[in-house]
């Protein structure tokens, strides 16, 4: 599973798909509330290490799923 926070300041997180398998490309919509912009988005796997992201756009992210079993957003 690929976990968002269920309440986010300012705006929303929204994650596709939840559950991936190693190597899927999962998809993070970023939907900032009227007057905020992303300051920061941070993808943790199991151990609390950093995945790489990969922006697609101003409210888009990419990673690849490592073959940890939960990644944290």
């Amino acid at each position: 599973p690929v976990t968002a926070p269920s309440k986010t300041e300012n705006g929303s997180i929204t994650v596709s798909p939840k559950n991936a398998k190693k190597g899927t490309t999962v998809t993070i919509t970023v939907t900032p509330d009227k007057g905020y912009t992303l300051e920061a988005l941070t993808v943790l796997d199991k151990d609390g290490k950093e995945i790489q992201l990969t922006k697609k756009n101003d409210i888009q992210y990419t990673f690849t799923m490592p073959a940890s079993q939960r990644l944290l957003l």
